[in-house]
């Protein structure tokens, strides 16, 4: 079984995890790094994949890599800060404490990030939802010549080749993966651009 069609079956066991953290600063609740593990182990026993991952932190990104034993993907996360009084602060002169902390917020968030886990309270999603409808023009037609709309449809049919799925899987996948509902290519089309780069980027790592 390749390691995209493992992360799928992973994924769909993931349970939200309850908030079991506070943020004194804004009196509100979040999940802790522990909470985001623990849903996670708990959804590859219950899938029965032969499945694992790990983070490692590579020129300052921190990045979460899963494999079935036979394949690898690495999902790029969030980039390393120190994090001191509730404020990211430059990583040069940090604290170990302040260093410390960004690293936990980096791996929180990017272990999130990559299982489609809500680790926060805040509503960026819906902000995201708007911002995707900003690429399209009042005619409701996609602006034309964008080459990311082109990589697009090349990745996808490269992932559908190397590990046997479908095109409904590879969206089942980019979906589950940012937390953004990508059921079809104008659903691609919508996103912003910003938001296009980074999936084709994480397609070029999973069509290698």
């Amino acid at each position: 079984m390749s390691i995209l069609k493992s992360f799928i079956d992973v994924k769909k066991h993931v349970k939200q995890p309850s908030k079991d953290g506070t943020n004194p600063q804004f009196k509100s609740g979040y999940v802790t790094l522990d909470g985001v593990i623990k849903s996670i182990d708990d959804a590859i026993i219950e899938s029965k994949e032969p499945f694992a991952w790990w983070q490692e932190v590579n020129d300052n990104v921190v990045y979460t890599a899963i494999t079935d034993g036979e394949d690898t993907l690495k999902i790029q996360g969030f980039p390393l800060l120190a994090v001191q009084n509730n404020k990211a602060v430059n990583l040069d002169g940090a604290t170990p404490q302040a260093l410390g902390s960004g690293l936990t917020y980096a791996k929180r968030y990017s272990l999130a990030m990559a299982f489609g886990i809500s680790s926060d309270v805040d509503d960026d999603g819906n902000g995201a939802q708007d911002q995707k409808y900003k690429s399209v023009n009042k005619s409701g037609q996609e602006k034309p010549k964008n080459p990311l709309h082109s990589e697009f449809g090349k990745l996808a049919k490269k992932i559908e080749s190397k590990n046997n799925i479908d095109e409904k899987q590879v969206y089942s996948i980019i979906s589950g993966q940012f937390g953004l509902q990508v059921n079809e290519f104008m659903d691609f089309v919508k996103l912003s651009d910003n938001q296009k780069q980074t999936i084709v980027t994480f397609m070029q790592n999973a069509a290698q």
